[in-house]
């Protein structure tokens, strides 16, 4: 048996200590795919390595998508990948929904510890960023289209012209206090 695979199943107190501070998740795998150690913050997530990965009532709870915000095959999941002595840092998006129906983004980051049959799983709740980037993203793209709904100066005129009154030569008045029979109102 290798040293950190005694170490794990010892269960030493000092990388219990250094997993519990980490503000992360993280899972230490045998080459099996199952969890050895981990702390409490990658248990909502267990299921992404090994035999619970490819459990099929599991698998529509995940979506990993690449860099280019393309689906990923259950192959290229970053525990499999892992497994086959790949690192994969910074690790991989997942859209991962809960029991409760609720989705949160994950990133997803694994690496086989060399020499040991032992694989290294980490996972960051990224959501807030992720919604964040997307809604940066929605705006630009409204921008680079010329639309600016709310900003458009013609609709902000529109919007002003409800609440203030406006004369314009030839004695016409725009604005709040129009007459309803006006032909202009």
């Amino acid at each position: 048996m290798a040293t950190l695979e005694r170490a794990l199943c010892g269960q030493s107190p000092l990388l219990a200590l250094i997993l519990d501070t980490l503000p992360l998740g993280v899972g230490i795998y045998d080459h099996h795919g199952h969890l050895v150690h981990s702390n409490a913050l990658i248990h909502p997530y267990v299921g992404l390595i090994g035999q619970a990965s490819r459990d099929p009532t599991q698998m529509d709870r995940w979506r990993g998508y690449d860099g280019d915000d393309k689906p990923i095959t259950l192959d290229r999941y970053p525990g499999n990948r892992a497994l086959r002595v790949e690192t994969v840092l910074p690790g991989i998006d997942f859209l991962h929904r809960a029991q409760d129906g609720s989705e949160r983004w994950i990133r997803v980051g694994a690496a086989p510890v060399r020499g040991e049959a032992i694989v290294v799983l980490v996972v960051q709740d990224i959501d807030d960023l992720k919604r964040a980037t997307q809604r940066v993203d929605a705006a630009s793209a409204e921008l680079a289209c010329g639309w600016v709904s709310n900003h458009d100066p013609s609709r902000m005129l529109l919007n002003n012209l409800q609440y203030k009154e406006i004369s314009i030569p030839n004695g016409v008045t725009i604005g709040a206090d129009r007459d309803p029979s006006s032909p202009i109102y």
